[in-house]
């Protein structure tokens, strides 16, 4: 299955986004980039978001629908593009040109995170192009250009509407070769709204899941607007994950009928502590950095 891929579900009311974040430690560079498009009739457009986690700021700029178009496994929007293999990015001031490389995807039949649940009939759905990566480039701000590189992420969401209530979180930014993504929503599914979740965790060469459809446990231990700590469970492995929220900026994410509307606070410079055990043997117990973290609740 190729997650990346426009999946164009819906003619109308609908919406498409791959979100990227690039970080050069060394270079003082967070950025989260957002490529998408909403059919929604009563505002069709499509956008691209620069969230920028070292001025704090987001910049939502609009297409027309015409601009937009996906070929050749890219998503184009006027001059910008986005593979799994480049970022080009021409926005205003800023032009950054990335070629990625040592890419880590998902393992499995299908590489979905979703799992069987790809084909349930939800209103959100959420897919992860790249556990981890390196990118290498370089970037024009205020007419001075320099070179970058980093580690890369990327994922990608479509439905008609975000949950009522969610927890997103996500890093690859810990002294081991670690990297980690975590969804959690309360999703309606035909008469009922179920609390789905799921966790993914790649160390080193090693995958393992911890999800709704693969009968593991979800604990949410704390919850609050800036705090989150989460046991998860499957068999003999547990994972506990404690992050915090640190300075989060509005982004913008879909209502319903894909709207583009809904003020998103979302931090790329949150911590974490994630630690992971096997029959009560710890395997690691890590400190992350430049997380991604969402806590929201409608």
């Amino acid at each position: 299955m190729n997650t990346f891929a426009y999946r164009h579900k819906k003619s109308t009311d609908y919406f498409e986004g791959w979100y990227t974040r690039i970080t050069d430690l060394k270079n003082d560079l967070n950025y989260a980039v957002i490529f998408g498009i909403t059919n929604s009739k009563q505002d069709p457009h499509a956008f691209i978001q620069l969230y920028d986690g070292i001025t704090l700021t987001n910049t939502y700029v609009r297409f027309d629908v015409s601009e937009f178009s996906y070929l050749n496994q890219t998503v184009s929007i006027g001059a910008n593009s986005l593979s799994l293999k480049h970022l080009t990015l021409e926005l205003g001031e800023i032009f950054i040109h990335t070629h990625f490389s040592n890419v880590s995807i998902l393992k499995g039949k299908n590489n979905s995170a979703m799992g069987f649940l790809v084909h349930a009939p939800l209103q959100c759905f959420q897919e992860v192009n790249m556990m981890n990566g390196l990118f290498s480039g370089d970037i024009t701000k205020n007419k001075m250009t320099r070179t970058i590189s980093g580690k890369i992420y990327m994922e990608k969401t479509y439905g008609n509407k975000f949950p009522t209530k969610w927890i997103w979180l996500q890093c690859n930014h810990f002294p081991q070769d670690i990297s980690l993504t975590f969804a959690y929503g309360k999703i309606p599914f035909l008469f009922w709204k179920l609390n789905g979740f799921m966790a993914i965790l790649h160390v080193q060469e090693k995958e393992y899941r911890f999800t709704s459809y693969n009968l593991s446990k979800m604990k949410i231990d704390h919850y609050d607007t800036d705090k989150v700590k989460i046991t998860l469970r499957k068999k003999t492995r547990k994972l506990t994950l404690d992050a915090t929220l640190i300075q989060p900026v509005e982004i913008v994410g879909p209502t319903k009928k894909g709207i583009m509307n809904l003020l998103v606070l979302e931090s790329i410079n949150s911590t974490l502590t994630a630690e992971f055990t096997e029959k009560n043997n710890i395997l690691f117990h890590e400190e992350g950095s430049k997380v991604g973290l969402e806590i929201m609740d409608q």
